[in-house]
């Protein structure tokens, strides 16, 4: 036996890198990226308000306070998505969350520090401020999240959730990844039984291993499928092991030691397995 870190280093090095596919993006979960993804443009794309309140330039305001409030005329509001459109200094502009910034405004004012005033139809018409607005306030600028041509996941990175987000902000419904081995699994010694509907022999046992492997493997996104049981008949493995041509990955469970229907070792080295461990 050898340590278990140094049998992964030795599968490691022996592996082949498997050919790259495009897949839908919803599709690639667990898959694992066969190129750098680089940021196509930066996001946020344009300057927006991280608050649902009034965009302003806050050079206006200084001079207010609680003993001298100053009040601002609201020209529209602005909803998110909304074109940002022009600011007009000493005036408002009513923004919500993730609205762009209008033209020659810098700064938003949170609307729980302001006193608004509101028509009949509920549309607010002016602010009062009763103290200065810090420059920038409540401002998400283009390109906080990440900048345009920055790498933002790396190739060999299998893919989680918090890819699948990142890749579809940035409207990347396409992606290149590994393409997946086939796998196929399957059972030796006559003793194991695939037949679960049917009770035991006397000296038999029900195969576990292989719906396991089979859970493991989709566990981290992999497909596998099982090849079938051999028994303790070496021809019958020699046939199966052949018929596996589509298979990069094949699982055998059992025949390996030394006991007299321990074939598998065998059997390889007469295909021409190279036996690494």
């Amino acid at each position: 036996m050898i340590p278990y870190l140094d049998a992964l280093a030795i599968l490691r090095d022996a592996a082949i890198a498997l050919p790259a596919e495009q897949i839908p993006t919803h599709q690639a979960l667990n898959r694992v990226l066969a190129e750098d993804f680089i940021a196509p443009f930066a996001l946020p794309r344009f300057d927006n308000s991280n608050m649902d309140g009034f965009a302003v330039r806050a050079a206006d305001t200084t001079a207010s306070s609680a003993a001298q409030p100053l009040t601002l005329t609201v020209l529209r509001a602005q909803a998110a998505g909304d074109p940002a459109g022009q600011g007009v200094s000493h005036h408002a502009i009513q923004v919500m969350t993730g609205g762009a910034i209008p033209e020659g405004m810098d700064s938003v004012v949170p609307i729980e520090c302001v006193t608004p005033l509101m028509d009949t139809s509920g549309n607010v018409t002016q602010i009062t401020l009763t103290q200065p607005v810090p420059h920038h306030d409540s401002v998400r600028f283009a390109g906080d999240d990440f900048p345009a041509g920055k790498t933002l996941i790396h190739r060999g990175t299998r893919l989680r959730s918090s890819h699948i987000a990142v890749l579809y902000a940035t409207g990347t419904h396409q992606v290149r990844v590994a393409a997946q081995p086939g796998i196929r699994i399957f059972t030796t010694g006559k003793e194991v039984s695939d037949n679960y509907t049917a009770p035991l022999e006397a000296s038999q046992i029900y195969d576990s291993n292989t719906p396991y492997l089979i859970s493991a493997f989709e566990s981290v996104g992999l497909s596998a499928s099982y090849a079938g049981h051999v028994g303790d008949d070496e021809e019958k493995f020699r046939t199966l092991l052949a018929s596996q041509n589509d298979a990069r990955i094949l699982v055998s469970s059992g025949a390996v030691s030394k006991g007299k229907w321990d074939f598998i070792p065998g059997v390889l080295q007469e295909f021409g397995a190279e036996i690494l461990f």
